[in-house]
């Protein structure tokens, strides 16, 4: 399911607030920039 989910906010543009970083962080080093600063994101919602 977090594949989906990184997929879908990656596809869109949107970065990732979870409490699941390990696992998401993993994902976003997966997939690629579309272009120079538009790597997945993924942030823990207590360093906002």
């Amino acid at each position: 399911m977090d594949l989906f989910i990184a997929a879908t906010a990656w596809m869109h543009g949107y970065d990732i607030v979870t409490y699941n970083i390990s696992d998401f962080a993993m994902i976003a080093s997966l997939l690629p920039a579309a272009s120079p600063g538009t790597s997945l994101q993924v942030h823990h919602p207590d360093s906002l």
